[in-house]
């Protein structure tokens, strides 16, 4: 074996490395071109995260903010509006809304008692005004 195809290993001429080694470094080229994409992706990303994570962070500070809530929350009829719409249809739905109180919550389910008649309005005010 000569110190020529000693050298060159498993290629069958010159000519044949050169093409393989013209080959690999196209290849490399390319995986590099492919990688410098990625990493300007990621930075990209990454910070699209953090702007999306700041954006957060200010609507949060923006909510807690008394003056732009009555501003631009409270003072915006289809805003408003919005929040009547649910609360009806949730009415509608058969939810009964929870009432606070020290036992719990509960809701009047019966109308209150109205007098209809002065004597029956007396002892109303009496049990009132007197406890019983």
């Amino acid at each position: 074996m000569n110190e020529l195809s000693r050298r060159i290993g498993k290629f069958s001429s010159p000519e044949a490395l050169l093409k393989a080694y013209e080959c690999l470094e196209s290849e490399f080229t390319k995986r590099c071109q492919k990688l410098k994409d990625a990493e300007k992706e990621n930075t990209d990303l990454k910070a699209l995260a953090a702007d999306k994570g700041r954006r957060i962070a200010d609507a949060k500070e923006i909510l807690s903010d008394e003056n732009f809530l009555v501003e631009n929350v409270l003072n915006n009829d289809v805003i408003v509006n919005r929040f009547i719409v649910n609360y009806l249809e949730g009415l509608e739905s058969g939810v009964v809304p929870s009432v606070m109180t020290a036992r719990g919550g509960s809701a009047v389910l019966t109308p209150p008692k109205v007098p209809k008649n002065l004597e029956e309005a007396k002892r109303l005010a009496d049990v009132i005004l007197n406890g019983g």
